[in-house]
């Protein structure tokens, strides 16, 4: 079971994407791609579309968030 992950949510805290992570460092780099354009771009979409506003990094056992960083 991974420690952390990174989950890409909407306006209304609605998940988006989860992606598993071993560590914190490794955690944040994957928050990073999730809301980076690249990320929507590889979907053949864009966030506005998906209704992107923030991601979260959680710890897996509790969900508690440990880092976040909204789109705007």
């Amino acid at each position: 079971m991974f420690k952390y992950e990174a989950v890409l949510l909407d306006r209304a805290g609605q998940q988006i994407s989860t992606m598993p992570a071993p560590t914190l460092r490794k955690a944040t780099t994957v928050a990073q791609y999730l809301i980076s354009p690249r990320y929507a771009e590889e979907h053949q979409t864009c966030h506005t579309e998906l209704g992107t506003h923030k991601v979260e990094v959680r710890q897996t056992k509790n969900q508690k968030c440990v880092w976040e960083k909204t789109l705007h």
